[in-house]
C-alpha cells in the first residue's frame, strides 16, 4: 500500500498560489511495529517514487493514555523508530499537560491537539 500511495503521490499536480502541497499519510499497526524488516519494507517502499518520508506520529490513541503509563511502551519504540529513520515525531491529540510532559519525556518536540488550539475554520 506505501509503495502504491508514494508512486501516486508523484503524479499529483502541484496546487497553486500559498496551498501546501498535498501529502501522504499511512498508519502503521501495531502489529507492523513487531516486523524486524519494517524499516527496510518502508525504505524499499519509498524507493521507486524518490519521495523521502519526514515524519511520523504519535497517534492521539496512544498519547491518550500516556500519561497513565499504559501505552508507554508502545509510544517509546514509536519515538525510537522514528529516531532510527530521522524522523520528526509529531504526537497527535495532546489535550492535558500531563499528556504533554510525558510526549516531551520521550522526546517528541512536536505535538498538535486541544491543548495548543481548537480547530478553526478557514475564515478564522
Amino acid at each position: 500500500m506505501l509503495r502504491q500511495a508514494s508512486l501516486d503521490a508523484v503524479g499529483w499536480p502541484d496546487l497553486p498560489g500559498d496551498i501546501p502541497p498535498l501529502t501522504v499519510a499511512v498508519n502503521v499497526s501495531s502489529y507492523q511495529l513487531r516486523d524486524p524488516w519494517l524499516l527496510i519494507d518502508v525504505q524499499a517502499a519509498l524507493s521507486p517514487s524518490g519521495l523521502p518520508a519526514d515524519r511520523q506520529k504519535l497517534d492521539r490513541g496512544v498519547v491518550s493514555t500516556l500519561a497513565e503509563g499504559s501505552s508507554a511502551v508502545v509510544a517509546e519504540t514509536i519515538v525510537h523508530l522514528g529516531d532510527l529513520l530521522e524522523l520528526d515525531v509529531v504526537a497527535e491529540g495532546i489535550e492535558t499537560e500531563d499528556q504533554l510532559n510525558a510526549c516531551r519525556e520521550l522526546g517528541c518536540r512536536l505535538g498538535q491537539g486541544f491543548l495548543f488550539a481548537r480547530p478553526t475554520d478557514l475564515e478564522s
